[in-house]
């Protein structure tokens, strides 16, 4: 609620505006019964529409595009949407298909066509040249703010390579979250009025599609997960490693040109079931520039910038959230250069650097724009 500890009084309600956007702190703040039901009715209102889809799924040669799952709900205009499907992962039984699942809608009413007068929502891309392997589960999450009463959403299916691939684990949802009215600033300027085209709220969360792990030398070592630092195996090296967002990029670089003072989240998420130590260890972070993911088995290639940030991971096993605000990462985020993070090398030969991270390398930003 916009104010605190509020007295309540037959039908008005007052309190302090400490927490309130578009009054000043030192004023007083009032509502009368009906202006408090607006107040509520402004809030989330959870989920409105979901669907479900059981495996197998298969898809034709040749990019054939399979309709999954069509949503059709009542909007409100100036109130927010979140679109998104549980994770999900895949497999390729020939390994070239590249197969993917991708999310249209429409505000008018009419039934989305795959590429044909639709919105492009996002994709989860699977991976090529992985044969029977399952790619790390991932999701797509979009936040909407339709203009109009009616919504439409589609999530659809293709191959874009070769022949047909399946996920016979996996139930792929749907899901529609009312949010609640169009949010105002953490600055206290309402971003929905006044002078100057509004700038809308962002919000997605996404895992690697992508992993390389690669010794001292630059040679070729792993792409089951990503190590860091001097590995006790003495031919490996001081080793680094790369993770690649390949399909989620339009995202990414959406928050090209975004100031600080507009973001709300930029996060990195690591996983390390292993440390040289039991105690833990550092890990080194930086990124890289290569949108195109290497073959496996290929050098390191060149674009990386390491050691943009350090954290340390307090034993094995232990997961973390790390913002990645006001660093080099950041900066590359605002310029649209970033494309993955980096883990390593070790800032020396100390094995207090050398560990290994699960592919599940997240990234997550909130922002206006």
């Amino acid at each position: 609620m916009p104010f605190g500890n509020p007295i309540v009084a037959g039908d008005f309600v007052e309190g302090s505006t400490a927490a309130y956007d578009v009054v000043s702190a030192a004023s007083s703040l009032l509502y009368r019964g009906e202006e408090l039901a607006d107040v509520i009715g402004r809030g989330s209102r959870g989920l409105i529409a979901w669907g479900q889809i059981n495996p197998p799924f298969n898809v034709g040669a040749g990019a054939a595009t399979r309709p999954l799952i069509e949503l059709d709900f009542e909007t409100e205009i100036h109130r927010a949407y979140r679109i998104y499907t549980n994770p999900v992962r895949m497999t390729s039984p020939v390994g070239t298909e590249n197969p993917r699942f991708l999310l249209f809608s429409t505000s008018d009413g009419t039934q989305p066509v795959p590429f044909a007068g639709t919105t492009f929502l996002g994709e989860i891309a699977g991976s090529t040249n992985v044969v029977g392997g399952r790619v790390q589960a991932t999701q797509i999450s979009w936040t909407a703010y339709p203009e109009t009463t009616r919504y439409r959403v589609l999530l659809a299916s293709d191959a874009e390579f070769g022949n047909a691939y399946s996920m016979p684990y996996d139930p792929i949802k749907l899901h529609v979250e009312d949010c609640g009215y169009l949010q105002l600033s953490n600055t206290g300027i309402n971003r929905y009025a006044g002078a100057g085209a509004p700038k809308l709220h962002y919000a997605w969360e996404f895992t690697t599609s992508h992993i390389f792990s690669y010794k001292g030398s630059g040679a070729y070592a792993d792409n089951a997960y990503m190590y860091q630092g001097q590995s006790p195996f003495a031919p490996n090296g001081n080793q680094r490693s790369w993770c690649y967002y390949a399909g989620n990029y339009t995202e990414i670089t959406h928050l090209a040109g975004v100031p600080d003072s507009d973001i709300i989240d930029l996060a990195i998420y690591l996983d390390f079931p292993h440390w040289a130590y039991p105690e833990g260890g550092d890990a080194i972070i930086g990124y890289h520039t290569l949108g195109t993911p290497p073959a496996i088995g290929a050098n390191e290639p060149g674009g990386a910038v390491y050691a943009q940030g350090y954290a340390n991971f307090a034993g094995r096993g232990v997961q973390r959230w790390l913002n990645i605000r006001n660093s080099g990462i950041s900066n590359a985020l605002f310029a649209g250069t970033f494309r993955g993070f980096t883990l390593g090398p070790g800032i020396d030969t100390n094995y207090r650097y050398y560990g290994y991270a699960t592919p599940n390398v997240r990234i997550k930003a909130e922002y206006f724009k």
